[in-house]
This record gives structure tokens, sequence and C-alpha cells, in this order.
């Protein structure tokens, strides 16, 4: 078996007896061991899993399987690291993949509109959701 990412373990024995949690959130960038140890800590059952800046998302076995993944993307890691992070946990069969930019105000638009091209475009990273095929299947 592949490494486990850091604090992984446990999730690892909740899959192995089918107690998975509602969500789980992986942490990465800036203060990544403080936030994923305080969703673990939290009232909610929530896991929190750190991607550290050394590691490649490809090199870890994500036990996400079934489960809504939420990416709390905190400065350091750039848009192409993210890609593959949420690459690798849809690969982990995870239902969803939520990235949540920490670093930007969502009280700022998302897009401006171009002066000189007329078009809109885009200005700061935004909340984005990723499915599998799978997950969009209506029964």
């Amino acid at each position: 078996m592949t490494k486990l990412p850091p604090f992984g373990k446990s999730l690892a024995e909740r899959q192995r007896f089918n107690n998975s949690p509602f969500f789980v959130v992986v942490c990465v960038g800036m203060n990544a061991w403080e936030r994923a140890k305080a969703w673990s800590a939290g009232p909610n059952d929530t896991p929190g899993l750190v991607l550290t800046h050394d590691t490649k998302p490809e090199n870890l076995y994500w036990p996400v399987n079934g489960c809504l993944v939420v990416v709390d993307w905190d400065t350091g890691p750039d848009e192409t690291l993210i890609i593959e992070l949420v690459q690798v946990l849809l690969s982990a069969s995870a239902k969803t993949v939520t990235v949540r930019p920490l670093f930007v105000d969502h009280k700022e638009p998302i897009q401006e509109l171009d002066p000189i091209s007329k078009k809109l475009k885009h200005v700061r990273e935004y909340i984005r959701q990723y499915f599998t095929e799978e997950s969009c299947r209506v029964a």
C-alpha cells in the first residue's frame, strides 16, 4: 500500500469498517497542519488530512472512497498542484471535490470586463466543485 497522508490512518480505519464521515477536508498550503488538526478536533466528525509542500498527491493513498471532499487551499501551492490533487482525489473515488481558496476575499468580484476585448476575464480564484461521472448520474 502507498503511504497515507498525514492524519489519514484513522480515516483509512473508518473506511475499512464502512464508517465513512460525511465529508473530509484536505488542507494544503500555509498552516495546513494546524487547520487539519482543528478540523479533526471539531464537533462535526470531520477528518482533516494534509498534503505537505514536498509531496506529490499521486504518491499518497487517499482514503476518500464515497466521501465528499473539501480542499482547504491556502497560500503556497499553485493551481497546477491543486488540479493534480483534485484528479487524484476523484480517482480515489471521492464523490465530489470542492476547492475552497482561503487566500481570496470572496466579497470581491470574480470577473471584470476587459476594456479592450469587451469580454469578462477572471481576476481571482473562486470556490469550484468537481464531480465524477458516477456522482452525476440520476438513479
